[in-house]
């Protein structure tokens, strides 16, 4: 008796994310594709007044604010990654855990649906019961 089931993750391709960090980091496609909307628009407002108040040379120091905040967004995506799982495959142990008692929970229940409605045995409801790992 095998049960196929699928695990839904929402994790993010660490690659992509590094690589929007890398080509458009300073206007904060990094951070929308985390999930981060107001950051990454906060992220192109300063890209946008710094390039407008560059000949005022305001807009120098407002590039160097943004270029030491996107320099920082190398760790924290990595930070963010990890903690969504997806730099592990995109699975949690927690995640893994719960739907593998998940599983056991409904190959049992069915297991004891079978017995019930006297399909198998006891002795074989015993022996998948001990397949599964759940004790008397």
């Amino acid at each position: 008796m095998t049960d196929s089931f699928e695990l839904k993750t929402k994790s993010k391709n660490p690659i992509i994310a590094y690589l929007l960090w890398f080509f458009l980091g300073y206007l904060g496609m990094h951070r929308f594709y985390m999930g981060r909307p107001k950051t990454a628009l906060t992220q192109i407002i300063l890209f946008i007044l710094g390039g407008l108040l560059l000949i005022i040379y305001i807009g120098l120091l407002i590039w160097i604010v943004l270029v030491i905040w996107v320099l920082l967004d190398a760790y924290f995506l990595y930070t963010w990654l990890r903690s969504s799982g997806s730099l592990d495959g995109g699975l949690s142990i927690a995640t893994l855990k719960k739907n593998s008692i998940e599983t056991k929970l409904e190959s049992l229940q069915k297991l004891q649906t079978l017995r019930d409605e006297g399909v198998i045995s006891e002795d074989e409801f015993q022996a998948e019961r001990s397949k599964l790992g759940i004790g008397s």
